[in-house]
């Protein structure tokens, strides 16, 4: 009888535990994390479970923050798979918990027992899923094992709250490219102005054009066939001309208005010219 089912996986930055309670602790020595001596099978027990829309079926979080989907037919092509896992990851980040994006190389596949552990026993070389497959199996370096000493955590209860609290934001937001929010932060983070630029002024046309549609263009109840045509011309009705209008009707405050109009600035500068942002 088979007791496992299979599992896609992803890991990601920053290395944070979920924990069940408060009291469920991780707390070696440094002696015990030096010696490797530290409970590794606590690392692959599943912490919590997310609604993520594919009932009846959820997305697992492990005691290590290894993220879990179902090995369905929709997520033998990888990059369904990370779609999902890094719309949650946005969904936490804009909750008030900081996450990085998974990339395809952190993706991978496991098995997770009915008694809810889980093992990830191949599939992509990155540095995150690399780091926790040696963590689980205790076979980790000596500059990376210190990482589990005193890591971050955060109880299940504190991490429901923050994905309740990004999903309410981003379903106000409307159909946004979610991914491209997390990646923008990445990159931010790590200081690649470029990457996190493109991805960062992505996600600001698409909200433009959201706030465009809403209190510009459907304001008119029964707009003409052509003045409709005329209100979705991006040429002649470009960003910069759509940023003005929104201020104009007081729906920007200046301040926001003011960095909008440098970043955009920024952005044609790098595109047109091939000019590096800076910080």
């Amino acid at each position: 009888m088979n007791d496992t089912i299979s599992v896609i996986t992803a890991n990601f930055r920053p290395l944070r535990f979920v924990l069940r309670s408060k009291t469920d602790l991780w707390a070696p020595t440094l002696e015990q994390i030096n010696r490797r001596d530290y409970d590794y099978v606590k690392l692959h027990r599943m912490s919590t479970y997310f609604d993520v829309g594919i009932a009846p079926y959820s997305l697992g979080v492990c005691f290590d923050g290894t993220l879990v989907l179902p090995a369905l037919q929709e997520f033998q092509d990888r990059s369904h798979a990370r779609a999902l896992f890094n719309a949650t990851l946005t969904e936490l980040l804009l909750g008030g918990v900081y996450c990085e994006a998974v990339t395809p190389d952190d993706i991978g596949y496991g098995s997770l027992s009915f008694d809810s552990y889980l093992r990830i026993h191949g599939g992509g070389s990155g540095p995150s899923i690399s780091f926790h497959k040696a963590a689980r199996q205790k076979h980790i370096g000596t500059l990376d094992v210190i990482s589990l000493l005193n890591p971050e955590s955060i109880t299940i209860e504190e991490l429901q709250e923050s994905l309740e609290s990004g999903r309410k934001l981003v379903n106000k937001l409307g159909e946004i490219p979610r991914e491209q929010v997390l990646y923008g932060t990445t990159f931010y983070v790590r200081q690649q102005w470029v990457e996190s630029l493109i991805h960062m002024w992505t996600i600001t046309e698409r909200i433009v054009e959201l706030a465009w549609q809403k209190f510009v263009v459907s304001t008119d109840e029964a707009p003409s066939r052509k003045r409709r045509a005329f209100l979705e011309d991006h040429r002649t009705w470009p960003v910069s001309t759509k940023l003005e209008i929104l201020f104009q009707k007081n729906l920007l405050p200046a301040s926001t208005y003011g960095i909008l109009d440098e970043v955009r600035k920024a952005r044609n500068d790098f595109i047109h010219r091939g000019v590096s942002p800076t910080h």
